[in-house]
């Protein structure tokens, strides 16, 4: 679709393969994991494959694809070589091109179960997290936005597990926040620091809330999950905050649909507000959404 709605003919194949969407300031990415291994495709704005290349060996490879908040992504993953695997790290433009070159950063037994996650900031570093055997608590490294490493491993203390479920989103003013698996916002790491501080009262207040970057990188804001309200319907909100954290309102959405189940309200790099919601067509596989262009820019 156009910005103005209108259908651009161009059919976007992703299908049950596909497992995230990366926009870009201009065209979007597509990361898919079938069994031969995740593959990223860079598309235009008008859904037309411009190029598209393989990330790992194998479905079963560790790895982490996030979006650089200055465009392109950050590809991390730990690659077999013999009998070790190696963590690399690389930074691709919003067309999948190469900005640098895989860098090396440790290696460990390839017989040891490993993970990686990744995050951006908005000055272009990476903070990478892993675990270490025999380590309680999980590590944190911050890259330069070559790739080489900024700062040397340091403590982050979240418990570390085989495949911890947290997740890293990038701050207005740099640095990283981190979430708990159980939702809690616990940690701000930041930006090429070696240290971790507990999260601003502003996030951590919010438990269960997805952040997300609004106008061009000035503000935040919280996605609620959506409530269920009895006779009525799916209610979505946003929770609008300025760069220091300082309260700005909150917009409420209409009503989407008659359930909340996989529903969350998508914000483009430009502002633009995604919802989904129901048709009453008697009809399989029927989906719908509308927006607000450019609603937060």
């Amino acid at each position: 679709m156009s910005r103005e709605g209108v259908d651009t003919g161009n059919l976007l194949l992703g299908g049950d393969l596909a497992i995230d969407l990366l926009p870009q300031p201009r065209g979007f990415q597509v990361l898919r994991l079938p069994p031969g291994g995740a593959t990223l495709i860079a598309s235009s704005s008008e859904g037309i494959a411009l190029r598209g290349i393989a990330l790992t060996g194998s479905a079963n490879e560790p790895f982490d694809v996030v979006a650089n908040p200055r465009g392109g992504t950050l590809v991390v993953r730990w690659a077999p070589a013999g009998d070790t695997q190696v963590l690399t790290a690389q930074f691709l433009d919003a067309t999948a091109l190469p900005q640098s070159e895989p860098v090396e950063l440790r290696t460990a037994p390839r017989d040891e179960s490993r993970f990686i996650l990744a995050g951006v900031d908005t000055r272009g570093r990476a903070l990478l997290v892993w675990s270490e055997p025999g380590r309680d608590t999980l590590l944190g490294q911050w890259l330069k936005s070559n790739g080489k490493p900024l700062t040397e491993p340091f403590p982050i203390p979240l418990p570390a597990s085989p495949s911890p479920n947290v997740r890293l989103r990038p701050l207005v003013d740099g640095g990283i926040a981190i979430q708990q698996s159980d939702g809690q916002w616990a940690l701000r790491i930041p930006s090429g620091e070696a240290e971790a501080l507990p999260a601003p009262d502003w996030l951590a207040s919010h438990p269960q809330t997805d952040l997300v970057l609004i106008r061009h990188r000035r503000a935040h804001a919280l996605v609620p999950p959506p409530v269920l309200v009895e006779g009525s319907g799916c209610q979505e909100s946003l929770l609008l905050f300025d760069s220091d954290g300082t309260a700005c309102g909150e917009l409420a959405f209409p009503f989407g649909g008659g359930t909340c189940v996989g529903r969350q309200l998508g914000i483009a790099l430009d502002g633009t507000v995604i919802q989904q919601i129901d048709l009453n067509i008697p009809a399989n596989n029927q989906c719908a959404w509308r927006w607000w262009s450019r609603l937060l820019r």
